[in-house]
């Protein structure tokens, strides 16, 4: 076509050297904002940063106006409902509940006990009217549906005092001498019309005739907030939450804590009496005040072992009181003072160094047999590197070793060096 050969012939006229060289960056574009000068010299540096990745990236821009949408959306959400559940309980206990409370009695009580409560009631200034009402649990079951309810029973010619009963469409009811007045919940689950017949299944099993269907015994009020928004308001917010927890996934788990900080403790750790050497320093720091490390510190294979412990328990005392952050030191023993040793540790970390001046080696030992020089010891790599370049370097440290004495033999084990970190 014409674009591909337009595309080879600027390939063509170009030199070989310009070709093999990487192309260039494209050059940075400057946002609207940035041509406003006196309104950019006065931005603060976090608010320029802000506004150049929401106008330079397309999808950091859609993700913060979904993502405020979103949480603004559910602001509305939060006060409609408020609003619909101020007016239910408004509706349900000043236009249908008229009384105050409910009493409960046992239902093994006396005769005189059960006259001296209605005596009260009917002699106490406090009640202006009482009715006595029968309130259970049972099962409410038709050939299609079963499902649990309460059943209430009282005079039906009082209970109008006490309960507003009336249709969805504000009709009043009355309560039958006979049958029973079912909400309207009960009857889309039982499939009950007026005049259908459902069991009531509690102290006893009886059948029973409804009288009416469409009655609010409870009111639930009118919830003007729509069903299918909220659910997509809800994917909306939950997918940006998403993308920025996405990026921000290493300050939830533990961020990476502060180099000074790493460095102040390894030094206070180093200078604590009997201690040699540092190494496995990790500090986890999940935000102000709860920053926590551990740390293994060296001391001399032949020291008193109570010393070492006085001085570590020192050293963690002294730390929290200083840095403020808990710490637990463990004690490693290795061998010092050994010209042997020193000489062969040294050689190793010669080879370690030409490798890569970032290892570094801890926890060195020996075993000198005639034939065979086991090189045990713990090599510090920086953190990420991958296994296939752990190995190759493994194996060119070895090699080196071997050069210096065939007996050489390297047992190392690799570790991360969270200090680098």
């Amino acid at each position: 076509t014409v674009s591909t050969l337009a595309a080879c012939l600027a390939s063509l006229a170009d030199t070989p050297a310009s070709l093999m060289r990487p192309r260039a960056p494209k050059a940075g574009k400057r946002v609207l904002l940035e041509y406003i000068r006196p309104l950019w010299r006065r931005m603060s540096f976090n608010h320029k940063v802000t506004a150049r990745n929401l106008l330079r990236y397309q999808k950091r821009f859609w993700m913060t106006v979904i993502g405020i949408g979103g949480c603004t959306s559910l602001i509305i959400a939060g006060f409609g409902i408020r609003a619909s559940l101020l007016s239910t309980m408004s509706r349900q206990y000043e236009e249908i509940y008229h009384y105050t409370a409910q009493v409960a009695v046992a239902d093994n009580l006396l005769d005189t006990e059960r006259e001296a409560i209605d005596r009260y009631l009917s002699s106490s200034a406090d009640v202006a009217d009482s009715l006595p009402c029968y309130l259970t649990s049972v099962t409410a079951e038709t050939g299609t549906y079963s499902t649990t309810a309460y059943l209430e029973a009282a005079d039906p010619g009082r209970i109008g005092d006490f309960v507003t009963l009336r249709t969805m469409e504000g009709q009043p009811l009355t309560v039958p001498e006979e049958g029973a007045v079912i909400d309207q919940k009960l009857s889309e689950l039982l499939d009950a019309e007026p005049g259908d017949t459902i069991t009531v299944d509690g102290d006893t099993r009886a059948e029973i005739t409804v009288a009416a269907a469409t009655v609010i015994a409870v009111s639930t009020g009118e919830m003007r907030v729509d069903g299918g928004a909220g659910a997509l308001v809800a994917l909306l917010v939950l997918k940006s939450g998403f993308d920025v927890a996405h990026e921000t996934i290493d300050q939830l788990l533990g961020g990476r804590p502060d180099p000074e900080l790493v460095r102040q403790l390894a030094e206070e750790v180093r200078k604590t009496d009997m201690v040699v050497g540092v190494h496995d320093l990790i500090v986890h720091d999940y935000g102000p005040g709860r920053v926590m490390a551990s740390v293994h510190a060296e001391v001399p294979d032949n020291a008193d072992i109570v010393r070492a412990h006085e001085a570590i328990d020192e050293a963690e005392r002294r730390i929290y009181a200083d840095l403020h952050v808990p710490i637990v030191i463990h004690l490693d023993p290795v061998t010092v003072g050994s010209e042997r040793v020193d000489a062969v540790r040294a050689q190793v970390l010669e080879a370690v160094k030409a490798e890569n001046p970032r290892f570094s080696i801890h926890d060195f030992r020996m075993t000198d047999g005639q034939n065979r020089i086991n090189l045990i010891f713990d090599i510090a790599v920086p953190v990420g590197m991958k296994q296939d370049e752990r190995a190759q370097a493994l194996s060119h440290i070895e090699a080196r070793l071997r050069e210096k004495d065939a007996r050489y033999r390297m047992v190392a084990h690799v570790d991360e060096n969270y200090q680098e970190a």
